[in-house]
């Protein structure tokens, strides 16, 4: 094949760097994509957890949500910044609770939310787009 044959490409970068300890007293770990990994195990084993130990008496949701595309700002329909947590949660609350919007909506303000994400701290690679 030639060189004037070639349509078009696509170069996909990945980081090979090896996950390590790091700081001064060895209080950081330094690795990638562990913002995902991380918050998502962490949620998932908790929620594991309490439906171990929970009294299960179908009077309470527990759930959580994991959301994608967050490396483009949440933008997308299934993003964070999208109205499916809405959705979902009127539905889920609608359909096991048997609950109406007052129901739900006071339910919401009963309730806690978690933000899981590990990416708020400026990046030493990156500081530039934390300005």
């Amino acid at each position: 094949m030639s060189a004037d044959e070639i349509v078009d490409f696509e170069l996909s970068a990945y980081d090979h760097h090896p996950p390590a300890i790091i700081g001064l007293h060895k209080e950081f770990v330094a690795s990638p994509r562990l913002d995902n990994l991380a918050s998502s195990l962490c949620s998932l084993d908790a929620l594991v957890d309490y439906s171990k130990n929970a009294n299960l008496d179908n009077a309470e949701v527990s759930m959580i949500i994991l959301f994608d595309h967050e490396e483009i700002g949440s933008k997308s329909a299934q993003g964070a910044d999208s109205n499916m947590l809405n959705e979902i949660s009127e539905r889920i609350s609608e359909v096991t609770c048997k609950a109406n919007k007052e129901d739900y909506y006071r339910s919401i303000k009963k309730s806690f939310f978690i933000s899981a994400d590990m990416a708020h701290a400026v990046h030493p690679n990156y500081a530039d787009l934390h300005q």
